[in-house]
């Protein structure tokens, strides 16, 4: 799996928390803390809510994902 603390950074950077993170995409903490750990991987209907969280284009976040376009 990816390693997702890129997504931490940026929740530092916009001045929001994993719990706004995680109350956003309807996650549990456990959840949220795999997810950011790489463990857990982002589901498809978490994507476009999980970019407008982190305030990014939705391209972008899945190149940071790992996509490839």
């Amino acid at each position: 799996m990816t390693n997702n603390k890129w997504i931490r950074h940026r929740l530092i950077e916009i001045g929001k928390t994993q719990t706004d993170l995680g109350k956003t995409i309807k996650l549990d903490k456990a959840q949220v803390s795999r997810m950011l750990d790489g463990k857990r991987r982002v589901q498809i209907d978490e994507i476009e809510r999980l970019a407008i969280f982190l305030e990014m284009p939705t391209v972008e976040l899945l190149r940071q994902l790992g996509v490839r376009l």
